[in-house]
């Protein structure tokens, strides 16, 4: 998530005015979504 591609195009998308930690936005979709979807998946595996 140091991609200096990502970062920049993330930039440019949003307003001037907006704050975006993408350090932490990483954090919150890694544990929301991605160590979540691991769960599920280790349940389906039965």
């Amino acid at each position: 998530m140091k991609k200096a591609e990502f970062l920049g195009d993330t930039k440019r998308l949003l307003r001037p005015d907006e704050i975006y930690d993408a350090q932490e936005a990483y954090r919150i979709v890694k544990e929301k979504i991605i160590e979540n979807q691991n769960i599920i998946q280790f349940l389906r595996t039965d």
